[in-house]
């Protein structure tokens, strides 16, 4: 089974960034279902760039009947979630339950890069937690896909 998270931006950095990023990112989660059967995408849920990415995976669900395609939003404490339907898990990492408040955003993102082979990205400046999460998966040298 192939694992993905994706991090970026929670705001489009730029209109034509969100003209054009829905395609793009369209591109880079068809070309990783193209290496196998079984996957599970992990997703944090923050921002557009997150609902994006979730409900795109959910769509291409349905164009992939034939892939099992699992969906996890990885959650970095309790709290509600607005589109449950679309994730077949809903979790908080038991590493993160005893974190202290400060550290557990940054905990979640490595939680996630750690458990991904892949890393989906859409990073235009740098100083904040989605390029931190960058950072780090260049770190453990991932399999990074900037988009």
């Amino acid at each position: 089974m192939h694992t993905c998270t994706f991090v970026g931006h929670r705001v489009a950095a730029s209109p034509e960034d969100a003209r054009e990023i829905p395609a793009a990112l369209t591109a880079a989660i068809e070309e990783l279902l193209a290496l196998d059967s079984e996957f599970c995408f992990y997703f944090s849920g923050f921002g557009w760039f997150d609902g994006l990415c979730a409900r795109e995976v959910h769509r291409l669900k349905s164009v992939y009947p034939e892939k099992h395609i699992q969906m996890a939003l990885v959650l970095p404490y309790q709290r509600n979630v607005a589109d449950r339907e679309l994730y077949d898990e809903v979790f908080i990492p038991g590493a993160l339950r005893n974190a202290l408040p400060k550290d557990v955003l940054p905990a979640r993102n490595r939680w996630l890069v750690e458990h991904s082979q892949y890393l989906i990205a859409y990073i235009r400046y740098t100083g904040n937690s989605a390029s931190d999460a960058l950072d780090y998966a260049r770190s453990l040298c991932a399999t990074i896909r900037l988009i």
